[in-house]
């Protein structure tokens, strides 16, 4: 049974040109391990039929070569918090990205300490990578520690003290290093500069992280789940991430 609120948000989405998701917490559930991530089949099954209506986007922080083989109905990709940017087989980099030697040294040094310490702490380090380029890496501690580590803390605090890009997602057992601060609302704005993609733009997130993101959409939606019901975003709409296919279904019908 779908609530007066998503009946509501139905209407407005029809009006959309550009449907645009999170990938963990929105489009995929958050507690499972990484290897095991994928999205709902009946989601993905609605999102493959509004593709052919809409351009639907997937926008993460996680690398495009994950993200890309479990959202095939995705007409473009924007992964790494905004660092890559993938149109079919065409990539686009911040041109800042090659520029800044610096980041790139200082990113290249504590990824090397944070592999050193992995061994001694049982850590789990993922190097995130555009191409051959290191561009950061995502420090996680899930199922070894039930709160964060004080290693974890002395990291992001050296990685914050060398101007590197934190993201931290509270009450979730990982952070993320970025070498610049680069984000979702950066890339969005970027491709409807460049008319890649077009306004309305709806955009469902579900953290911290997607901020810039609704702030740039037309129509924001908060995604809730188990872990972050407490979260304070004030977006237009929120939804249940168990509503997610319904909502979506619903407006497969009254759009296809």
């Amino acid at each position: 049974m779908l609530t007066f609120h998503s009946t509501e948000l139905i209407q407005y989405l029809a009006s959309a040109r550009t449907l645009a998701f999170d990938y963990d917490g929105t489009l995929a559930p958050i507690n499972v391990p990484r290897e095991k991530s994928r999205v709902l089949p009946e989601l993905a099954t609605a999102l493959s039929k509004l593709a052919r209506k809409y351009t639907i986007a997937v926008v993460t922080t996680k690398e495009c070569s994950f993200v890309m083989e479990r959202t095939p109905f995705a007409h473009l990709w924007i992964c790494s918090n905004g660092f890559e940017i993938r149109i079919g087989d065409s990539v686009v980099l911040p041109a800042k990205l090659l520029e800044d030697i610096v980041s790139r040294e200082a990113l290249r040094e504590l990824i090397s300490k944070a592999y050193e310490l992995s061994k001694v702490y049982n850590l789990h380090i993922e190097v995130k990578r555009v191409g051959d380029l290191v561009i950061g890496f995502c420090i996680d501690w899930r199922s070894r520690y039930t709160e964060v580590p004080k290693i974890v803390l002395d990291l992001v605090a050296e990685a914050r003290k060398r101007h590197l890009n934190v993201i931290e997602y509270p009450g979730r057992p990982y952070v993320d290093i970025f070498m610049l601060n680069v984000d979702k609302g950066w890339a969005l704005k970027k491709l409807i500069e460049f008319n890649l993609i077009k306004r309305p733009l709806a955009y469902f997130g579900d953290s911290e992280n997607d901020i810039p993101a609704f702030k740039v959409a037309d129509i924001p939606v908060l995604v809730l789940h188990d872990e972050n019901k407490g979260l304070n975003i004030e977006t237009k709409y929120r939804i249940e991430q168990r509503e997610l296919s319904a909502v979506l279904y619903k407006l497969v019908n009254d759009r296809l």
